[in-house]
């Protein structure tokens, strides 16, 4: 035999031995899973992927093999946890958009990882790296994605929801200029703003576009990318293109606001405007405009701080709107409607929501309206409003009771009771 086929040998070896205490670990425990479970933040969840990365060492630079070693374990980290959440499939025929996701940003998708063990050999450098993956964002960023059939069954709740498209320019205290996705950008921008809305309205029964960064294709693109401030007919093209619902087009700005003394802390004033459109009939639908101060000692969290809250605000704003107006005209017949009180706790409501969802016999759920602290509801229900009380009251949760009364026969009022 040659040498490089012994040295070859002698590699393999090696690395199996450096694996074989975790393997015993787990084997001890039942399950991997067990093993990821500590005080850095690991739960046994299907957001933990177990990998091995590698890189090749050039020019004797283990240091920077180390690092491409740990950039590979969270490309394979994200794409294990990917697989979780759609088919193979659906990934294969969404190959080009997922690697063009993924490819310089595997790391935003990474809330937290471990090296576990890690060795050089021979050329080739190998990190075994334990690492929590967002599945929420992961799941916001492939939402444009085809589904093959398998998983349409899954996504069919996803597609009746509004689809609401965000184009907010950003300014903050470290940019004089405002930042926004449709620029030429050589990174993506914070979006602060957007996020925090994002979430919200995610979280009431919206589907948010992913939109990307870089200009649209859309056949303004050559003027758009020098314009964070988008007319409404700029606002309609880059929504049907992104086949949105809505396109929500405004700009949100945060200051520092002059201290009266110097022993004060300093205070971030954060002011959000915007407009939404309907993009089946190009028509204006509301105006918002939501402002929020915030103390705080540190520049950074206290300007995040306050364009988070305008922008959660703002966001629930909207919601409320275009569920009243979509909901007003909505044939309800047939369906059983749920006056939802203590709705203005937000995860406690998102939480119920959740929870209907996987009820049996619960079938497309309408979020018609939604007030300070009440929502109103539809759900396609076969059965009697008494079978459903029944379900729903033996229902556990963790941070609230609720209370069912039977209006009638097509009634349930519920209330949300925190413990």
């Amino acid at each position: 035999m040659s040498y490089k086929f012994h040295q070859l040998i002698l590699n393999f070896l090696i690395l199996i031995l450096c694996l074989l205490p975790f393997a015993a670990i787990a084997q001890e425990n039942g399950q991997i899973q067990d093993h990821l479970q500590d005080e850095a933040g690991f739960e046994p969840e299907n957001n933990i992927a177990l990998v091995i990365g590698t890189a090749p060492v050039h020019n004797k630079n283990t240091a920077k093999a180390r690092e491409d070693a740990i950039t590979s374990g969270m490309v394979l980290s994200v794409e294990q946890v990917a697989l979780t959440l759609f088919s193979p499939e659906t990934l294969s025929g969404n190959f080009s958009k997922f690697l063009s996701i993924l490819n310089g940003h595997a790391q935003d998708f990474i809330e937290n990882y471990e090296v576990l063990a890690e060795l050089e050999s021979g050329s080739k450098y190998f990190m075994m790296i334990r690492a929590a993956v967002s599945k929420e964002l992961l799941q916001n960023k492939l939402s444009g994605f085809t589904v093959s059939q398998d998983d349409n069954q899954v996504n069919q709740e996803d597609q009746n929801k509004t689809k609401i498209l965000f184009l907010i320019a950003e300014q903050d205290l470290e940019n004089i200029a405002p930042e926004y996705w449709w620029g030429e950008n050589r990174n993506p921008p914070a979006a602060l703003a957007e996020k925090a809305m994002a979430d919200k309205m995610k979280a009431l029964g919206f589907s948010i576009i992913d939109h990307g960064n870089g200009p649209p294709d859309v056949n303004v693109a050559a003027a758009i990318i020098f314009e964070p401030d988008l007319d409404n007919r700029e606002a309609v093209n880059i929504g049907k293109v992104l086949n949105a619902d809505i396109s929500v087009v405004g700009k949100a700005i945060v200051y520092k606001v002059m201290d009266t003394s110097d022993q004060e802390v300093p205070s971030f004033n954060a002011t959000l405007t915007f407009r939404a459109i309907n993009l089946k009939t190009g028509e204006e639908i509301t105006s918002i405009l939501e402002t929020a101060v915030k103390k705080n000692a540190d520049e950074i969290q206290g300007s995040k701080d306050a364009l988070q809250t305008a922008a959660a605000a703002g966001a629930e704003k909207l919601a409320a709107y275009i569920s009243k107006i979509s909901g007003s005209g909505r044939d309800t017949s047939g369906r059983m409607e749920l006056i939802i009180k203590g709705a203005g706790n937000l995860g406690n409501f998102v939480r119920f929501r959740q929870m209907l969802s996987s009820a049996e016999g619960v079938k497309d759920i309408q979020i018609h309206e939604i007030k300070s602290n009440q929502a109103f509801i539809s759900i396609d229900f076969k059965q009697s409003p008494q079978k459903l009380a029944e379900t729903l009251a033996r229902q556990q949760f963790e941070l609230f009771n609720i209370k069912i009364d039977q209006a009638d026969d097509k009634h349930l009022n519920i209330e949300l009771i925190e413990k």
